[in-house]
């Protein structure tokens, strides 16, 4: 048996990681990639939730997280060619 949780969840899957070893539970918990809207969005029924302009603001965090992202791997390919 297995319960799958998304890496958005990083909090949650560290509570039921520790909630199966400690109530001795035999299961596995597998984590897998976030699923994304189109926006960037990680794919979340609290997504509902969201005001049209709140939506648009929280999509941004995802788009710059990875364009930062991008920098940095960019910069470390550089250094390792010099």
């Amino acid at each position: 048996d297995a319960v799958f949780f998304g890496q958005k969840d990083a909090q949650q899957c560290v509570v039921i990681e520790h909630l199966l070893r400690d109530l001795n539970m035999d299961m596995e918990l597998v984590i897998v990639p976030t699923h994304r809207e189109a926006d960037g969005l990680a794919m979340s029924s609290r997504n509902q939730y969201l005001e049209k302009e709140e939506r648009a603001k929280a999509s941004l965090i995802f788009k710059a997280l990875s364009a930062g992202k991008e920098l940095v791997e960019e910069k470390q390919e550089r250094s390792t060619q010099a």
